[in-house]
This record gives structure tokens, sequence and C-alpha cells, in this order.
């Protein structure tokens, strides 16, 4: 729910051609916060547990007097003076275009959460490392990965969403297939840093996709569509990924989630070619793309 609240009133305030940048800095913002909880928490748990709650409480409590002061100057034209009047049905701006980008959030949450449950017996069967040293071995990786947000953000605003998008996709494949082809945790490492700033290449460019396609009349609803068809995706790739390390290895995990990947990147050019897709064209409402 805040997730896509966030997103739709971004959306509202900022225009197309900066969508990129502000989805960046919210994701940027967003993993400090998780990383500094994380550790936090880590510290706290030692002590006294109610310490733990008390601060995760203030915390929580700080967000929501933020919000409670902030947002009621938050206005937007378009929306006031939809107030007065009867919304368009949601069935009137489903568009084809919007289909096919559905299923292409879907399929990419598919191909990337596929990898998570195979990266312990990875480092343990293929690697011969411990998973604690497999751990400290992707902290570079995920460096890597929190620099390239912003840059991502620039990119999906100067090139059209598509481009970084199907960039992206191609690191993932690229990193997945170093991981899969290696039993060296150092070349492992370097795949897995590809792998990481291909997915953060691709956050930006998608997010603001679906945001250039949601009308101002929708855009909480389809946003909140396109976030649920993510977690749908987050939720099957892992069952998925599990079903096959378990029965074939983790390597061939990765090799599996490579060719979802690929056919991802491949939908992603379809899509570009299929809807004349260059640079911000895709700013067209979605009632306007069918």
């Amino acid at each position: 729910m805040l997730t896509k609240a966030t997103y739709a009133m971004s959306a509202d305030l900022y225009p197309a051609e900066r969508r990129g940048k502000v989805i960046g800095f919210l994701n940027l913002a967003q993993l400090f916060g998780f990383g500094v909880g994380a550790l936090g928490g880590a510290f706290l748990v030692k002590g006294e547990s109610w310490w733990q709650f008390a601060v995760a409480g203030g915390a929580v409590a700080l967000a929501f007097c933020s919000a409670l002061v902030a947002l009621p100057r938050y206005r937007h034209a378009a929306l006031e003076s939809l107030a007065g009047t009867d919304r368009p049905r949601l069935g009137s701006i489903l568009s084809s275009r919007l289909v096919v980008l559905a299923g292409i959030v879907v399929s990419a949450s598919i191909g990337l959460a596929m990898v998570v449950p195979a990266i312990r017996p990875y480092g343990e069967n293929d690697l011969d490392v411990s998973f604690e040293r497999l751990t400290v071995a992707l902290i570079p990786a995920i460096a890597v990965g929190v620099l390239c947000y912003l840059p991502a953000g620039h990119l999906a605003d100067r090139y059209g969403r598509w481009r970084p998008f199907f960039g992206g996709e191609l690191l993932i494949v690229s990193g997945l297939l170093i991981c899969a082809a290696t039993t060296s945790l150092l070349v492992a490492a370097v795949g897995a840093a590809i792998l990481f700033a291909g997915n953060v290449l691709t956050v930006p460019a998608l997010n603001a996709a679906v945001m250039d396609l949601a009308p101002e009349s929708h855009r909480g609803t389809l946003i909140g569509l396109m976030v649920a068809l993510s977690g749908l995706g987050l939720a099957t790739g892992p069952a998925l990924g599990g079903a096959i390390t378990a029965g074939w290895g983790a390597t061939t995990t990765f090799r599996v989630a490579a060719v979802i990947c690929a056919g991802t990147a491949l939908a992603i050019l379809a899509y570009a070619r299929a809807y004349r897709i260059e640079l911000l064209d895709q700013t067209q409402p979605a009632i306007d793309a069918a």
C-alpha cells in the first residue's frame, strides 16, 4: 500500500522526464532504511528485547507524524478536478499495451526471484564455501547496486524506459551465466555484481514505464496492480527455483533463470517495436495506447 501510494504521488508531482530519477532516489532511500534498520536491529537484539520494539515503534511513529503534517498539503489539480465527476470505468483505460507490460513485469520478477533459494546450495555445493563467507563476498555486489540506483534513474529519463530495461535484463542474464559456469568465489562475486547492476538498472525504467501508462484517474489502481503482479512473480519464482535446485542443482536454476530473463529481454524489445516506443514516447496515456 505504501509503495503504490508513494509511486502514484511521485507520478502526480513529477513530469515524465524526471520520474526515473525520482524512482531511483526513492529506492535508494528505501534500501538505506532497510540497511539501517537491519544493522540497528542486529545490535539492539543483543540487549533487552523491548528496546528493539521501542525504537521500531518510534521510527514508525515519526514517519506517521511526518506524513500527517506534510501530506495534507499535497494536492493535485487534476485529481481535484475529477473529484466531482464520475471516473472512467477501469475497463475503459485498459489496453493491449498495458497487458503486455504486465506480463513483462511478472516474467522479470520470476526470473530474478528464482535464484533466491539456490544461493545457499550454490555456495556450499558448487563454490565449497560457507554461507557466511558467501554473504561477505556479495557485499561488493550490493555496493555496486547501491551506486547504480541514481544513474539508472537518469538513464531511464535520458534514453527512454525500454532501453535501460532491456540492457538491465541482458546484464542479469550475463551475471547468471557467469555464476553458473564457475566454481571460483571471486568470479562468482563478479557475476553477482553484474547481476545486481542489471537488476538496479531495470527498477527505475520499469516503474517509470508503469507510471507513464497509468492515467491520473486510475494511477493508484494500476500501480497497485503492477506491484501485486510483481509480488506474484516474487512468490512464484522461489517456489520454481527451489524445485529446480532440489532436483538438478543450483547451477541449473541459474541457467533456467537466465533463459527466462533472456525471454523477458526479447519481450521488451518486441514491446518497444510493436508500440513504436522511442525515448519518452511511452508517456502517452494507456487510454490512447490501445
